[in-house]
């Protein structure tokens, strides 16, 4: 369809100032021309042999010769010469008067043109718009009109064009033709189609790759889960020393893989701007000693020193933002400082800037230090510094460049200060507004708040109905409540949940999003529909779920369950769920 954009737009200047010069012309043309009216006989003649001494630059229709004479010569010149077409057009369509260059453009010669009405040559799509632009002009609504549209050349191809109406009036103020002013655009028009099927297939691409990284995360999530999950059980057991040493060299390797999976989606994320930050107020202070605690014995075992450095005013209580990124970057930036340094220590220092609402946070290091060469690769993702420290320390290189995009998100922007054997600085500020005064402690992320009212009486049991399709999983969770009060249930897909919850009933629904006959997803709209119909009170349905992509909590939400459990899930995070959940009365 054509479109209308501001007149003028994309003309170069050179013809622009002739345009403009042309339609002033004009306008003094039309003055003249009620002076000239008498001579119009004679000058019918001459221009009837202009027509035909000319034949090859511009065309008049034989009926206008009794109504238009153009004696100024800059006007004809410029009709004629000029690369852009122009035309004189009666309000009934019928071209009077074409110029070489609109013929070049629409392949009719000039009096095959004549011949024809703009109707006639305008793209079927576009007409409506066309005519509406004319009545506009006819209606005195618009001084001019410019729009992109499309003519049908004498070849059958349509051809994109810039086109600007004007319409033409005597002293009297009657209307007496319409200028056409035409501009070839169809390169253009076509360079930008392209751009857009481009874009469109670009689009497609990262939808693929996000469906793509969610099965993913699925499919590997869930059998780590088990992995994790027998290894904790396997914990609780009489093991040998040497069986105990096996089945924690197994756990870290699962919990590597865990974080390489969570690393990979994170930056997916980030490059999708799929990734929201969050903006809950937050214990600046306490999120740092948080730090410092959990990296203390990492350091001690390495007898190297961690402290923590406050620079200027203390710590306001609490500030705006995103907790849970922050502490990721920082987690990243000491566990990398910690790792590369073996003598002297490690300082996390903090400034906060009450003025402009932004805190500068820094690591510091004693450690080998990154030469100058190398600075910017280890930004990029799977990039080091040294191609042995991969062999040396283990990593894929994706933390730092994380960590650059987060702090980015954040409004900051993180740099680096080092030098072969002096250390490393890392350094960003982040817009932490104060909450002044202080609130109340946030709520939890949707993802783990736990719709807890009493906890379920000591001794007391859940029915609990577990939806799960994958063994091992089921003989995980099974041996998770072995020991526990409560009776679990196991279905192998949703429509065999929906039909035995329909039949029983239950305190606690666990249900798998992926599973075949019915996911997880129709399962829980199926029970929440039954349960309004019957009038029935709402079982409380958790969503065990291998997904870890951006929209997958709304998604759960809007299905009807009351909450999220992300694989993989510890046998303690599970037990203190079911307790927030009381029993059925």
């Amino acid at each position: 369809m054509a479109h209308y954009i501001p007149l003028n737009a994309n003309l170069s200047l050179d013809v622009t100032r002739n345009l403009r010069r042309s339609r002033e012309e004009a306008e003094c043309l039309l003055d003249r021309i009620q002076r000239l009216e008498r001579e119009n006989r004679r000058l019918a003649d001459e221009n009837l042999r202009l027509k035909q001494a000319h034949a090859g630059q511009g065309a008049w229709h034989p009926v206008s010769q009794e109504f238009f004479s153009f004696p100024e010569v800059s006007f004809r010149n410029l009709f004629e010469t000029t690369i852009h077409g122009m035309a004189l057009v009666a309000s009934d369509g019928h071209w009077l008067k074409v110029n070489q260059a609109l013929c070049d453009i629409t392949g009719y010669a000039p009096l095959e043109l004549l011949d024809r009405t703009c109707r006639e040559i305008a793209h079927p799509d576009d007409l409506a718009e066309d005519e509406e632009a004319r009545r506009r002009l006819l209606a005195g609504e618009a001084r001019n009109c410019q729009l992109e549209t499309r003519f049908i050349r004498k070849d059958g191809r349509d051809v994109w064009i810039l086109l600007t109406l004007s319409l033409v009036r005597n002293s009297r103020g009657d209307s007496r033709y319409f200028f056409y002013q035409v501009i070839d655009i169809d390169a253009r028009k076509r360079h930008e189609q392209e751009l857009c099927r481009a874009r469109r297939d670009a689009e497609m691409a990262s939808r693929a790759k996000s469906r793509f990284l969610a099965n993913m995360s699925h499919e590997i999530r869930t059998p780590m889960s088990a992995i994790l999950g027998m290894c904790e059980l396997m914990q609780e057991t009489r093991l040998t020393k040497t069986q105990d040493r096996y089945v924690h060299a197994m756990e870290r390797s699962g919990r590597m893989l865990l974080a390489l999976i969570n690393d990979i989606l994170d930056l997916s994320k980030i490059e999708a701007n799929q990734l929201v930050l969050e903006r809950i107020p937050f214990s600046l202070d306490q999120l740092l000693d948080e730090l410092l605690e959990m990296f203390g014995f990492m350091a001690a075992s390495k007898g190297i020193g961690l402290e923590k450095r406050l620079v200027g005013a203390p710590l306001a209580p609490q500030v705006l933002g995103d907790p849970n990124r922050l502490r990721q970057v920082l987690v990243n930036l000491l566990g990398n400082a910690i790792k590369f340094t073996c003598q002297g220590g490690v300082t996390l220092g903090v400034e906060q800037q009450a003025a402009t609402g932004r805190v500068l946070l820094w690591v510091a290091d004693t450690g080998p230090g990154i030469p100058a060469a190398r600075r910017k690769e280890i930004f990029m993702p799977f990039q080091q510094a040294d191609a042995s420290i991969t062999r040396r320390h283990g990593g894929t290189g994706l933390g730092l460049t994380i960590c650059r995009r987060l702090v980015d998100l954040m409004g900051g922007e993180l740099t680096l200060t080092s030098a072969p054997g002096q250390g490393s600085v890392f350094t960003f500020a982040v817009s932490l507004p104060v909450c002044d005064p202080p609130v109340a402690e946030p709520e939890k992320n949707a993802a783990s708040v736990m719709p807890c009212a009493q906890p379920a009486l000591s001794g007391e049991g859940l029915e609990v109905l577990l939806a799960e399709d994958t063994e091992e999983i089921s003989l995980m969770i099974e041996a998770y409540l072995q020991t526990s009060p409560h009776r679990l249930t196991i279905v192998r897909n949703g429509a065999e949940a929906v039909a035995l919850a329909s039949r029983r009933s239950f305190d606690l629904v666990l249900m798998d999003l992926q599973m075949p006959v019915m996911d997880g997803y129709a399962a829980t709209r199926a029970i929440r529909k039954r349960e309004a119909a019957e009038g029935r009170l709402a079982v409380p349905i958790l969503a065990l779920t291998a997904h870890a992509f951006s929209g997958e909590s709304a998604r759960i939400r809007s299905a009807g369950f009351d909450m999220h459990l992300t694989k993989p899930i510890g046998k303690q995070r599970l037990l203190e769920v079911l307790a927030c959940f009381p029993k059925e009365r």
